[in-house]
């Protein structure tokens, strides 16, 4: 194929919007002065989302201040380890 299939393209545009588009919800979430994603303290949540998100700014997605706070809390928490990635 010689050029890139133009409904592929209008998806994958849909799918980034979608994507930043969960990633500002989480930011204002966070922006209402929650420090975790559920409840009080660090959960399932938190670590499922990190997954997710540590890697969105890598490739293409926004990342705004809260979120990147709540990124180094993760990161703070007892026993966390950074993850080798097959991207370097």
């Amino acid at each position: 194929m010689c050029g890139r299939n133009k409904g592929l393209e209008r998806e994958i545009a849909n799918l980034q919007e979608r994507g930043q588009t969960a990633i500002d919800g989480i930011e204002m979430y966070l922006a209402e002065d929650n420090v975790w994603l559920v409840g009080n303290s660090y959960s399932i949540a938190d670590i499922c989302l990190y997954a997710c998100t540590s890697m969105a700014e890598a490739v293409g997605f926004r990342i705004d201040r809260n979120m990147r706070s709540w990124l180094s809390r993760v990161e703070e928490v007892d026993g966390w380890e950074e993850y080798e990635t097959a991207c370097t």
